[in-house]
């Protein structure tokens, strides 16, 4: 399970870093660690609103934090299915294991 965990956010931050990346090749903001600050704001839907995306780009901020919202979900359900799916298996080997 904690090994599920670190993929998931490993692939959370990495999710993150292209969107920061993005931002700064477009230079939406002055330098990397602000948009590296921003992407991850957005996509956790904290919204700070302390750094903001410059007006033609706004939209693109919604964007983020409603896939943000989509992929943590996602994770959560991969966490639950895995949960159950370890949960299941011992109870099918309790089973199997009690009968002989």
């Amino acid at each position: 399970m904690l090994r599920l965990v670190v993929v998931l956010l490993s692939l959370h931050a990495l999710e993150v870093a292209v969107w920061a990346q993005f931002y700064a090749s477009w230079r939406c903001f002055p330098d990397s660690e602000t948009a590296y600050y921003y992407s991850l704001v957005t996509y956790t839907t904290l919204g700070q609103g302390d750094v903001v995306l410059p007006r033609a780009w706004r939209i693109t901020g919604g964007w983020e934090a409603m896939i943000g919202v989509l992929m943590f979900g996602w994770s959560t359900a991969a966490l639950i299915a895995f949960a159950q799916h370890v949960h299941t298996a011992k109870v099918k080997n309790y089973f199997s294991s009690a009968a002989e």
